[in-house]
């Protein structure tokens, strides 16, 4: 179907004008960000290939206790509008780990600078960008441990 605006003597193709709404549309949403501020519930996650790393029975009863330890870690994030961040890391000892810092979003990357733990400035040299993936839905964000490979964290709202 095509339309003519007599006043201008334009001519629309209604194809055209769908198909080019279409593509702003999609434009639009490509470069929309999932807003990712606000309360996060983090649990640790291992790569099942760890249980069976141990080459002795203690080295592999040894793996699977350090594995069963770290799923009971419970990890509560905020990310605020100010980009600022709090993470509290519950461990099963009833012990808790308090990091703040900064943290920017490109895309379906967040990722965070700790500047501080319990209190204490992390000297500038340790401190180092963490980047977590964000889901398409932007429920759930992963991260894996470059210095623990098979470890990673799962957040989800």
């Amino acid at each position: 179907m095509s339309i003519t605006n007599p006043r201008t003597r334009y001519h629309f193709d209604m194809r055209t004008v769908f198909v080019a709404a279409t593509l702003f549309v999609a434009a639009t949403a490509s470069f929309a960000q999932t807003n990712v501020v606000g309360a996060w519930k983090g649990r640790m996650i291992f790569d099942k290939r760890l249980e069976t790393a141990g080459k002795t029975k203690q080295e592999k009863a040894a793996i699977k206790e350090s594995i069963a330890q770290g799923a009971k870690i419970t990890i509560a994030m905020m990310l605020n509008k100010d980009k600022t961040f709090t993470v509290t890391v519950n461990f099963p000892d009833k012990s808790k780990q308090v990091s703040v810092g900064t943290w920017r979003q490109k895309g379906d990357e967040v990722t965070t600078r700790t500047l501080k733990r319990d209190g204490k400035a992390v000297p500038t040299k340790e401190q180092k960008d963490q980047t977590m993936k964000l889901d398409k839905a932007g429920k759930q964000m992963v991260r894996f441990f470059e210095e623990q490979p098979g470890v990673g964290v799962i957040f989800v709202r």
